[in-house]
């Protein structure tokens, strides 16, 4: 569902010389890295602070899901998923039609917990 005008691409580093290498314009770049020690707890402390609410962490128009247990080890996907949903719903670019598009349009306002069960 992208548009073929946009593509992924790796960053080798952050230093100057590095980032100077990434195609422009940029909507999002997706930092991933070895978590096991702190994602469990991290993700348990949102949920928490989420569930004494009104289970809103984020603002209404912002796309956002929790990575649930049967995903097991893709935060990678889920970053993914987070940078496409966020530009499109904020106007940078429209999605083709297609299982993504309808995806995002159809999780419009739901919880994150819902999404994520959803994306599973």
């Amino acid at each position: 569902g992208l548009p073929t005008a946009w593509e992924w691409c790796d960053v080798f580093g952050l230093d100057e010389e590095l980032l100077a290498m990434v195609p422009r314009p940029c909507v999002a770049i997706c930092l991933l890295f070895p978590s096991k020690n702190i994602s469990r707890p991290r993700r348990q402390e949102y949920k928490s602070i989420a569930l004494e609410g009104n289970g809103k962490l984020v603002a209404d128009d912002t796309f956002y899901l929790w990575q649930i247990e049967a995903f097991g080890n893709a935060c990678g996907s889920i970053a993914a998923v987070h940078s496409v949903a966020a530009n499109y719903l904020q106007g940078t670019f429209e999605l083709q039609p297609g299982p993504l598009k309808t995806f995002i349009d159809d999780c419009k306002g739901a919880h994150p917990g819902e999404i994520g069960v959803k994306l599973a």
